[in-house]
């Protein structure tokens, strides 16, 4: 049932935000989600699309901002979403673009996840991740189009638990440094870096190295002020309401690192989950925050999206883990980062470019 208040839950496949403001239409077949706004052109409300929308990465070209997330179905592999893509002009309001790819890549047997987009060598690069069904292997793999919204031509395996004889590959994030491309990458077995042939599409050997232990997963790497800054996500990400995701970041002076957290811990001695300092931490409204994408927007504030669950509606829809889309502001403290004011998610939030950007009396920004 649509409920066309102020605070609208917009079910799956049915509505988008239509022209104007607050104005909510009927979509076209296999549209996910919307956004909800709150009164007020200043002011916004977590979650900003729904009902599944995981492990956001995001692009800004020309004007607009493209997210790109893992599918929406994982338990029927008929059912699911080859990389459901979403854009946007003020990283509030999201608009179903459509998918990734146009039929699964051939190497593919399973499920792709977590997806990394970046913009390198005059083309869009879509990494994305393998969960693997009837006995096949975790891996990574590339796609690249000319266009965002695709659709992206399927370039293969690029690194496997297969071709390493380890595992934890999956999880990319691509790094171009001084014209030299890496990928980073891992999920409980290490967080690993690695230079890439000059195309993008395969690792050079003898040139891995580690940047955090085994407590991590979901790299997100930042450059500011001269520092990396290394948001990895600890913890159960797939419990529903009872899941204990989370953020800790690192920093470094150099992308190989060492990175190091405020307690002045080495991630790569840090091998038991939440063991290093939160920067984002579950609420009781919106558990297991994390696993996003770090974006800069033209004020030239900072801002996560992530994905966490919506206690409000019991934590699951069509009997799938429902993780929706979160958008908070990142504060800076002492070269630190802070998301959400106090390290929780928000309810509510002055949107990106607002003239105000400070945190409330409470720093609590209406949480529940």
């Amino acid at each position: 049932m649509l409920n066309t208040g102020t605070d609208t839950r917009i079910s799956r496949r049915t509505l988008l935000k239509a022209a104007g403001i607050g104005a909510v239409g009927t979509a076209a077949a296999g549209a996910v989600g919307s956004t909800m706004i709150d009164s007020g052109p200043d002011y916004y409300r977590n979650p900003v699309y729904e009902p599944h929308f995981p492990d956001p990465t995001v692009l800004h070209v020309d004007g607009t901002y493209y997210a790109y997330g893992t599918n929406m179905k994982r338990s029927d592999i008929a059912d699911e979403r080859l990389t459901p893509i979403l854009s946007s002009t003020d990283l509030v309001d999201w608009t179903y673009v459509g998918e990734g790819f146009d039929s699964r890549p051939g190497w593919v047997y399973g499920s792709i996840w977590a997806p990394d987009i970046a913009y390198y060598d005059g083309q869009y690069y879509l990494y994305y991740s393998l969960a693997p069904r009837d006995g096949h292997t975790y891996g990574i793999g590339v796609a690249t189009a000319d266009d965002p919204s695709g659709p992206f031509t399927d370039r293969g395996a690029v690194i496997t638990d297969e071709t390493e004889g380890r595992p934890g590959h999956i999880d990319p994030y691509f790094h171009c440094e001084d014209g030299t491309p890496y990928l980073l990458y891992g999920s409980f077995y290490g967080i690993w870096g690695i230079e890439l042939t000059s195309d993008g599409l395969e690792p050079v050997s003898g040139t891995k190295f580690q940047l955090a232990g085994d407590a991590y997963e979901g790299t997100i790497l930042h450059e500011r002020n001269g520092y990396y800054y290394l948001f990895l996500s600890t913890g159960n990400c797939c419990a529903g309401l009872d899941s204990t995701y989370e953020l800790e970041v690192g920093r470094a002076r150099s992308l190989t690192g060492p990175y190091h957290d405020q307690s002045g811990t080495d991630l790569r001695d840090i091998d038991r989950e939440h063991s290093g300092v939160a920067v984002l931490s579950g609420s009781q409204r919106f558990p297991g925050p994390g696993h996003g994408d770090v974006t800069t927007f033209d004020d030239g504030s900072d801002w996560l999206l992530y994905h966490a669950y919506d206690a409000r509606e019991g934590g699951y829809v069509d009997g799938t883990f429902r993780r929706v889309l979160m958008v908070d502001r990142i504060r800076w403290r002492d070269g630190w980062p802070v998301v959400a004011c106090d390290g929780r998610p928000s309810v509510r939030s002055t949107v990106p470019g607002s003239e105000s950007h400070t945190c409330d009396a409470t720093g609590k920004q209406e949480r529940t």
